[in-house]
């Protein structure tokens, strides 16, 4: 009796150690456990009432306020065909087969167009504009629908409509064009001038995903690329990192209010993809090329007949000029 009462003691406090040390990670695990359980519900009882809310719920005003004047653009062009012009090159077999065919097709009453050359399709965006006259019309870039047979528009509700060109303007790469009268939703346009970190939105059919919507920031202003045609083309593009991609072309670029402050046009991108660098034409240059379109048919401008650079600083080292600015007339042009 006398060595059990001796080694009782050293039983149990071995026993207790034994416990601890098999136990104490459990234990430990449920310990952070329970607390970062509470830290959750309690970031998730805050966040119901985040100052977030209100942000999403304007990005999504943004969108009600602006989807139902972006438009769709499906555009088919004739492939270059079979042109009577080739006919004498072919071998004798080849020719007689085109010109028999051509003859089937006229005897039927068929359409024939360069021996029925199929149709290059292509897609774009676009928006409605209001005129001052009330008159409504579809806004995109002229390079969407250059050289187009067919211009089908589809519009938020999903009804479609053929389009026709009113007038074009290549050296701002803006095109006008008129559909049937019926109701449309034209969109809201702000020609004041924005500023580097606005909040802006993108509409369009990115590669035909119709209707997307993207969100970035002004990340430029004055951006030149050197793509629009005549050489001398006019180019004032805002950059943006909102994702652009093929198929939002024509599509507008609008502020934080819905208001639309520029028409995407291109990205800066050696995949052919978004890499954050996206161009829009803006409002203010946009819409007096718009109204003249519509009001004149054409865009008229004055001729000062002169060629002009920027003076940079390198260019002004160059002459010698102790200039911070300014333009260069590299040459004059004679009016004859």
């Amino acid at each position: 009796m006398i060595g059990i009462r001796s080694y009782g003691p050293s039983l149990v406090l071995a026993a207790m150690t034994a416990a601890v040390l098999l136990g104490g990670p459990t234990v430990m695990r449920q310990l952070a456990w329970a607390e970062k359980d509470a830290q959750v519900q309690k970031s998730r009882q805050k966040l119901e009432q985040s100052p977030l809310d209100a942000i999403n719920d304007a990005f999504g005003q943004v969108a009600k306020a602006v989807e139902p004047s972006v438009v769709h653009l499906s555009i088919s062009r004739k492939s270059e065909g079979m042109s009577e012009r080739m006919l004498p090159q072919l071998p004798e077999d080849l020719r007689r087969f085109f010109e028999r065919r051509q003859e089937q097709q006229e005897e039927n009453g068929e359409d024939y167009d360069e021996y029925n050359a199929p149709q290059r399709r292509g897609n774009g965006s676009g928006w409605i504009y209001e005129h001052a006259s009330g008159e409504k019309y579809i806004i995109t870039n002229n390079h969407v629908v250059q050289e187009a047979d067919q211009i089908n528009v589809r519009f938020y509700d999903k009804t479609e409509r053929t389009a026709t060109v009113v007038g074009t303007d290549p050296a701002t790469d803006v095109a006008v064009l008129k559909v049937d009268n019926g109701s449309l939703h034209p969109a809201a346009v702000s020609t004041e001038s924005v500023n580097r970190g606005d909040v802006v939105f993108a509409f369009g059919s990115p590669f035909s995903f119709e209707f997307s919507m993207s969100q970035g920031i002004v990340s430029g202003k004055g951006r030149r690329l050197g793509i629009l045609q005549p050489v001398q083309g006019y180019e004032n593009f805002i950059q943006t990192d909102a994702a652009i991609n093929p198929g939002n072309s024509g599509g507008p670029l609008t502020n934080i209010h819905g208001q639309v402050i520029g028409m995407n046009t291109a990205i800066a991108s050696r995949t052919g993809t978004s890499n954050g660098l996206g161009f829009a034409i803006p409002s203010s240059m946009m819409i007096r090329v718009i109204d003249q379109i519509i009001e004149d048919g054409s865009v008229s401008r004055g001729y000062l007949g002169i060629w002009i650079r920027d003076v940079s600083p390198a260019l002004a080292q160059r002459f010698g000029l102790d200039a911070k600015g300014g333009v260069l007339v590299r040459d004059t042009v004679s009016a004859d």
